[in-house]
């Protein structure tokens, strides 16, 4: 009998070592995923940070001379001239004509092509960023240039593909296109 209760005692000892291993290994589970959602948060941060500091940058930049791929009249479908898209390898800076006045206050201009389209591709940016899919520093970011109400330039950083470059390029031209025709009152 005393060889049956010592096994039994063997095993107890061992179930018991087993479930303080399991116990104390959760425990440690369960902190290093609070350190890396931690660590997931910070790095986003970092990339907020790296951004702004960058696109800051990028204004005392763009006063140097900036070689352009392409530049783009954008004009309505009855051809009038509204803006010039000028692409760079990573940036869009769109320029009102000199003789329009476009207001950022003019539907669509917040709701839709700021709000809809550019907010909402910085999102993903941000999200894909947060899974390792996109650097921090390549998550797209914009800066309107206003003297006032006026929209001087609008400036578009990490594009990144042609895709994107041809949504906004369509976006813009639509959404300067509306803005005229609310202004003016002429259909276009």
């Amino acid at each position: 009998m005393s060889e049956q209760s010592s096994s039994e005692r063997t095993d107890e000892e061992t179930i018991k070592k087993l479930t303080e291993l399991r116990a104390y290994y959760e425990k440690k589970v369960k902190k290093l995923e609070a350190e890396a959602d931690r660590m997931k948060t910070l790095i986003w941060l970092l990339g907020e940070v790296v951004a702004e500091r960058s696109f800051k940058r990028a204004g005392v930049i763009a006063t140097q001379k900036v070689e352009y791929k392409q530049v783009t009249p954008l004009k309505t479908r009855l051809g009038v001239p509204l803006a010039t898209m000028y692409v760079s390898d990573n940036d869009i800076k769109v320029v009102p004509e000199e003789d329009k006045k476009f207001y950022a206050s003019t539907p669509p201009f917040q709701v839709f092509l700021l709000s809809k389209v550019l907010d909402m591709m910085r999102s993903k940016d941000v999200e894909d960023s947060k899974k390792g899919e996109v650097e921090p520093e390549q998550i797209l970011s914009y800066k309107v240039i206003q003297d006032g109400d006026v929209i001087k330039e609008l400036v578009i950083q990490n594009y990144r593909d042609d895709d994107r470059l041809r949504k906004i390029r369509t976006t813009v031209r639509w959404t300067f296109e509306k803005m005229y025709e609310k202004q003016t009152g002429e259909r276009t």
